[in-house]
């Protein structure tokens, strides 16, 4: 049985998410040129990024290290998210036509630890916490944020609450994607916004978050 678009579309957010949650992913898309390139040059170029050498001086033992990571957890990952095309038997990688962030922005934005908000990202119903908040002007209660979040997810309150206490929000939290105010909570990813931007969505133009909850 095929899935619902809906729910195809959400997988392909949050493998995207997924995907960018992690710092050297996110430095292999912008070592990547829309060009071709090897996949030994950007294991070379990642190997000397983290040794603070020229690529020419990295250890072979080193580069061994870097290329295995690659070929068996970051390229596979970037390339399930569309995020780059990979040709195992010519070894060349090339960044996808177009990115849904940009990562160049991303690289140069100082000491923000982006991999706690790419993992707080992929996961449906925190996109959704997050739209629901930029809805309103004032801080929400958990419980009527729990209320609404279920409705619109469509699963029972009792479960929302229990995930938004002991997951959902220390993780946004924890992102800086949303604030907490006494007993009530809040948008707080503005900030964010500058950085991020989201392609090919079907919704209108509006807020970075609030255009990834599909």
């Amino acid at each position: 049985m095929s899935r619902p678009d809906s729910a195809v579309s959400t997988m392909s957010i949050d493998t995207t998410f997924d995907a960018l949650a992690s710092d050297r992913r996110r430095r292999v898309l912008a070592l990547v040129s829309d060009s071709m390139t090897t996949v030994d040059t950007v294991a070379r170029q990642l190997a000397a990024s983290q040794l603070e050498t020229d690529p020419g001086s990295v250890p072979d033992e080193q580069l061994t290290d870097y290329r295995i990571a690659l070929v068996h957890t970051d390229l596979p990952l970037l390339e399930a998210a569309g995020l780059l095309e990979w040709d195992r038997e010519g070894e060349t990688i090339s960044r996808a036509d177009a990115l849904p962030i940009d990562v160049e922005t991303i690289e140069q934005s100082g000491d923000r630890d982006w991999d706690p908000v790419f993992s707080a990202l992929a996961d449906g119903h925190r996109r959704a916490v997050l739209a629901i908040l930029e809805e309103v002007d004032d801080p929400l209660t958990v419980e009527t944020l729990a209320q609404r979040l279920a409705k619109r997810v469509e699963v029972p309150r009792e479960t929302v609450t229990i995930a938004l206490h002991h997951r959902h929000l220390p993780l946004l939290v924890e992102a800086g994607l949303v604030d907490r105010v006494g007993r009530r909570v809040r948008y707080g990813g503005e900030d964010l916004e500058v950085s991020l931007d989201v392609s090919g969505t079907d919704t209108e133009p509006g807020p970075f978050l609030a255009r990834t909850v599909q």
